[in-house]
């Protein structure tokens, strides 16, 4: 199972991958898929998001993101970008048209 992504933010980002850029200020990035167009009910990932809402999510990003700042002296910023799902295209009649 993977960690929760505030875990990832302070073990990847704050304490790996800005020290390796010689940063102290970097983003977060989170991908929010709509759980209702979720189609395999079996992913655990599906039940975890649905516990959360989205708000919810970026409350506690922000929360881990000042603790962070408190703890390790760098600044994180996370974002969480909807990522909808894609619609099917209509297909085309026979004759092209």
């Amino acid at each position: 199972m993977e960690p929760a992504p505030d875990d990832r933010a302070t073990s990847q980002l704050a304490e790996r991958y800005l020290p390796e850029a010689q940063t102290k200020t970097g983003i977060y990035l989170v991908g929010w898929y709509p759980v209702d167009l979720w189609t395999d009910a079996s992913d655990y990932r599906r039940a975890r998001a649905s516990s959360h809402g989205r708000e919810q999510l970026l409350d506690d990003l922000n929360t881990q993101a000042s603790s962070v700042q408190a703890e390790l002296s760098v600044r994180t910023t996370p974002f969480v970008l909807d990522v909808p799902r894609p619609h099917n295209r209509v297909t085309e009649d026979a004759d092209g048209a």
